[in-house]
This record gives C-alpha cells, structure tokens and sequence, in this order.
C-alpha cells in the first residue's frame, strides 16, 4: 500500500511539474509580440497594447509590414511618431474600428508629429484618434497630422479625429 501511495504522489508532482514548467513558458513571452492573421493574401500584426503599437518599425516588426489594430489603445506616455526621413513607414495600417486614445506629443524639437511621422508608399486607414495634443510641438521645419505628418506617393483614407 505504502508503494502504490508512493507511487502516485510521484505521478502527482510530475503531472505538476509540468503544468508548473508550461506556465512559467507562458509567462516568458514578451507583452510586445503580435500574433498574424491572414486577411486575402497578406499577413497583418495584430496590434493590441501600446507596447506593440510602439514596436512598429523597431527590432521584427518592420516599416514594410501590415498591421491591423485589434483592440481599443489608451496612451499613457508622450507619443512618439511612427516613421521618419530616414526611416519611412511603408506597409499598411488597419485601425478596424477600433479607437487609439490620448495620443500627446510636446516635444519642441520633433519634425515629424502625428501617430505617423513619415508614410512613403504606405497605406494608412480606417483610423480613428480621440483626444489628441499635439498643438505645442515641434519648431521650424515641422510636419503636422493627427494622422500622418507628411505622406508621399501614400494613401490615407477613412480616418476619423476626436477632441
């Protein structure tokens, strides 16, 4: 008998230890990365947190990627724009209904100000922005949109802005 409950508090704590090791996994993954969905025949990042709407254009989420929205965004730190000169935004952004909130920008030196920076080529709709500041920013030479600062050879189409 002893043998048997032995037995089977080993195939306890195992089954354990592995619930427990799949968890910890779990938690291993970073808040920034983005799952895809396949819409037609392109891949689009689902973006759902501002940490992921920040990640645009950083590390492996490129500047030629789609994008879609997934969920509503409220933004609590000074935003800075997607896309720059050097650096331009070039695949598409899909708010799909969804709201980003409480984009700031008051940097004084900021060329490019708006929730894009600089779209070349890119593709940006069906965005909509409430409760947007960015009158204070920038100095000479700056480009401003809520939307999209500056857009060459781009579309930007069905976007909405709400005070």
């Amino acid at each position: 008998m002893k043998s048997l409950f032995r037995g089977l508090l080993v195939l306890l704590l195992g089954i354990m230890t592995v619930i427990n090791t799949g968890v910890v996994s779990a938690k291993t993954l970073k808040t920034t990365d983005m799952q895809t969905t396949t819409i037609g025949k392109k891949t689009y990042y689902m973006v759902k947190t501002e940490e992921q709407l920040r990640e645009i254009g950083k590390g492996k989420y490129t500047m030629s990627y789609n994008y879609i929205l997934d969920a509503n965004i409220s933004l609590t730190q000074e935003w800075v724009a997607i896309g720059d000169d050097n650096n331009p935004f070039t695949g598409s952004f899909n708010g799909n209904g969804f709201t980003i909130s409480n984009l700031k920008t008051t940097n004084k030196t900021a060329k490019y100000i708006g929730l894009f920076g600089y779209v070349e080529e890119g593709s940006i709709y069906n965005v909509t922005l409430k409760n947007v500041d960015i009158d204070s920013a920038g100095g000479k030479g700056k480009h401003v949109g809520a939307v999209a600062a500056l857009c060459l050879d781009g579309k930007i189409y069905d976007n909405v802005v709400t005070k």
